[in-house]
């Protein structure tokens, strides 16, 4: 059967292509070959695999597209081979109710992730942590941001990130902070009154709104897209640097679950007598609101309420790892 993978390819840059009697050669990387019927997609747990099939790419060059013919090429999957170093941790780190265990950390070829457990007694995680894993060379690896809940363990979960491509015998875990969520609340409102819906276009506005978690909230910016609505951009000013919770931008949510299934965790109410609840996402400093153009045309005035606020819990820790 046919198949289209969905394959990873940058730009070719220079060093990265070698040619040789007027033919290129480089590297792609795809995703394992799903069994039929699968999605496109990461598939977990991919089975050995030893076959020939024929292959066609597509290519970009110059800005248009060439698809190649059908050529055989030996596809191969080795699930030991796959996994090039394993690393177990033997520190815990708990303080006031929080929980952070390294669990390990897996290089492969396909894949490398992290294996952390977190727990908290009085919030409840957020799937979401600032940590980099730090080569003995110096190299920093960032985790990403979201991991992904293991199924059937509880407060277990997976954070994958790039390929390292030399094995070292000693890695070791930066976590800087874990993003917790204990339900808490705020509102405020935001005055159309000096901008025009219809008209693309940034207002700046840099007015304190709310403050919760030692952290002032500022609307900073509107950004009006016609018909399409309009963002409300909020910057997260906590009022001492160091103080080690403070309120963040990283929105509530479940890392792998459809948009449909993602909580709408901001209500807003418009003075033209329509509401909504929408999604809201951003970073560490900052978060941005899509407002529907329905809720903008014909009001002066927005209540937002932003629930679930999602606070950042400061630990500082290095965790250091063995290979096995």
């Amino acid at each position: 059967d046919t198949q289209t993978l969905s394959t990873h390819a940058p730009p070719m840059q220079y060093g990265e292509g070698v040619i040789f009697e007027n033919r290129l050669y480089s590297m792609v990387q795809t995703i394992p070959i799903p069994k039929e019927g699968e999605p496109d997609r990461m598939v977990p747990n991919p089975e050995e695999f030893n076959q020939q099939l024929l292959t066609s790419m597509t290519f970009r060059i110059d800005g248009s597209m060439y698809e190649s013919k059908s050529m055989p090429v030996q596809y191969t999957f080795d699930p030991d081979k796959n996994r090039l170093g394993q690393y177990t941790f033997d520190r815990i780190y708990q303080n006031d109710g929080l929980t952070v265990e390294p669990l390990e950390i897996n290089l492969g070829i396909t894949e490398s992730f992290l294996k952390v457990r977190v727990d908290h007694q009085q919030a409840k995680f957020n799937s979401s942590l600032n940590a980099t894993l730090i080569t003995k060379d110096g190299k920093q690896v960032p985790i990403t941001p979201f991991l992904q809940k293991v199924e059937g363990k509880e407060n277990i979960y997976e954070g994958y990130f790039r390929p390292v491509y030399s094995i070292p015998e000693e890695v070791s875990l930066e976590v800087k902070n874990v993003h917790l969520t204990s339900g808490d609340s705020f509102s405020f409102n935001v005055d159309l009154s000096e901008i025009n819906p219809k008209v693309r276009g940034n207002t700046s506005v840099n007015k304190k709104a709310a403050e919760i978690y030692n952290t002032n909230v500022y609307i900073e910016q509107l950004n009006t897209h016609g018909e399409h609505g309009m963002d409300v951009r909020l910057g997260f000013r906590p009022q001492d640097f160091e103080q080690p919770k403070k309120l963040i931008g990283i929105s509530p949510r479940q890392m792998g679950s459809p948009a449909f299934e993602r909580p709408k965790n901001v209500h807003i109410e418009s003075d033209n007598g329509k509401e909504a609840n929408v999604e809201y996402g951003g970073s560490e400093d900052s978060a941005y609101i899509n407002v529907k153009d329905s809720l903008v045309q014909d009001a002066s005035n927005l209540e937002i309420t932003l629930k679930n606020a999602v606070f950042t819990e400061q630990i500082d820790q290095t965790f250091e790892a063995e290979r096995k």
